[in-house]
């Protein structure tokens, strides 16, 4: 599946907001493809994330995870924090393009015998405002699956 995503080119730090053809245009969202903050992963689902392209002005972009987004606790388990941790960042240094096809893929997997799911959020930073683009590609597994 293809995301894509913007920054707002008002603010220096966000997260982006991504939009895909295959998340569904409804009446709710104005016949517009819904968008969404974070990539949440069920229980046992593995994801591969290639950022393959990063446009526009520079940007330092993140892929952060979030092992326990809903601060969920369970009596008997010690859960992960919900604290999201930076696990790859990749930038463009100057206006301009940058294509990452080559790159090997982040992997992220939702194995988390304690909660039942796993947030990946992509966020990012930029020295000066400007609108920079993603184009992320990820390949959704079930998670023990050989390759």
């Amino acid at each position: 599946m293809t995301f894509f995503g913007s920054t707002d080119g008002v603010n220096t730090t966000g997260t982006f907001k991504l939009t895909s053809e295959g998340l569904e245009a409804s009446a709710a969202t104005g016949g517009v493809a819904q968008t969404v903050t974070s990539l949440v992963l069920p229980k046992g689902i593995r994801a591969k994330l290639w950022l393959q392209k990063i446009s526009g002005a520079a940007t330092t972009v993140n892929v952060v995870v979030n092992p326990n987004p809903t601060g969920a606790t369970v009596t008997g388990f010690v859960l992960p924090s919900n604290t999201n941790t930076v696990i790859d960042s990749e930038f463009l240094a100057s206006a301009g393009i940058v294509e990452l096809d080559t790159r090997r893929p982040v992997i992220v997997d939702g194995r988390n015998f304690a909660t039942s799911t796993f947030a990946v959020i992509l966020t990012w930073s930029q020295s000066a405002a400007g609108v920079a683009n993603i184009t992320l590609m990820v390949e959704f597994s079930l998670a023990g699956e050989e390759e």
